[in-house]
């Protein structure tokens, strides 16, 4: 018994404590913020329409009760005056930019996050999943030594890479992002469950035919009823069992590809491209460093190669 135990604790460590992904979290990190980036750059021209007292959508005091209060946080991050609205963002701004050229750490990333966590605290109204998603991410990844890699400090240093030792907040980091992102799935496909449409196959219908949600006339798929039928419960499929396919190694290679190429349809019909960037990020880190070796040799190196033989 005590050897079961024994190895089950080191069966825990080595998948907590002992996963190599710096690589990939670095390339997750430079994806989810210059994601938020893109965001925050669009809503600093209306901050006083979202965020001000005076003129915007929500008052301050009005903004802890649009929740029901299952899901109302214990404290609010928002503290500062009205006034500053404008500089706060801003900041979040830079903040980000930092992110995305790799300059910021640990409490680089967490700063961000808290500043980020208050605009979504300030008005519920105007955040949708890449907010949240994006936010829960930036927590995580403050964990993590997620700069090491892609970063502007290695043109300065170039030693900074030699210096990637892994720890054990950065193995735990990414190992709960990978946990976070299959609960994520799990829940929101059995949630599903509860329409009606996702049981008799026409709830794809129901967001592609409505002109609220698809940025173009996709009336013409109504002639297709088997296909929607099937591409519904496709869905389901995928989010309901992407937490036990994904650990796979046989199949998990085909169940990614499958989510980037779902995401990238959400994204090409409902035009929420920040929200698949975002989603998809979190897959790196179901990937090895040796295969992001490889892909980076394919996109950059073999063109590269075949010119050159070209030349030949």
């Amino acid at each position: 018994m005590k050897n079961k135990v024994r190895d089950l604790w080191a069966l825990f460590q080595k998948f907590f404590f002992c996963f190599p992904a710096l690589q990939q979290l670095a390339l997750m990190r430079l994806i989810v913020s210059a994601s938020l980036l893109g965001i925050y750059i669009w809503r600093q021209f209306v901050v006083g329409f979202y965020f001000s007292n005076e003129t915007g959508l929500v008052l301050e005091e009005q903004a802890k009760t649009l929740l029901p209060e299952l899901y109302q946080p214990a404290f609010y991050w928002f503290f500062w005056p009205d006034s500053w609205n404008p500089w706060m963002h801003g900041l979040l701004l830079l903040l980000l930019c930092g992110l995305v050229l790799g300059l910021g750490g640990r409490l680089w990333t967490l700063l961000t996050w808290i500043l980020s966590l208050a605009f979504i605290q300030r008005n519920y109204f105007v955040i949708y999943g890449a907010d949240l998603i994006g936010t829960a991410w930036l927590f995580y990844l403050s964990w993590t030594r997620h700069n090491v890699y892609f970063s502007v400090l290695n043109i300065i240093n170039p030693e900074r890479v030699k210096k990637n030792y892994l720890d054990i907040f950065s193995s735990a980091g990414a190992r709960i992002i990978q946990i976070q992102l299959c609960i994520i799935y799990g829940f929101t496909g059995l949630h599903k469950l509860k329409g009606l449409s996702w049981w008799d196959g026409s709830a794809l219908w129901h967001v592609l035919g409505n002109r609220q949600y698809a940025v173009m006339d996709l009336s013409w798929v109504a002639q297709w009823p088997l296909l929607m039928g099937v591409a519904t419960f496709t869905s389901l499929f995928f989010e309901i069992y992407f937490p036990i396919l994904v650990w796979n190694q046989r199949v998990n290679r085909y169940l990614l590809t499958f989510g980037v190429l779902f995401h990238v349809g959400i994204a090409l019909t409902m035009g929420i491209w920040s929200f698949g960037a975002i989603m998809v990020s979190a897959y790196l880190l179901f990937l090895k460093e040796s295969t992001l070796i490889k892909l980076k040799h394919f996109f950059i190196k073999q063109p590269l190669v075949m010119s050159l033989e070209h030349k030949v």
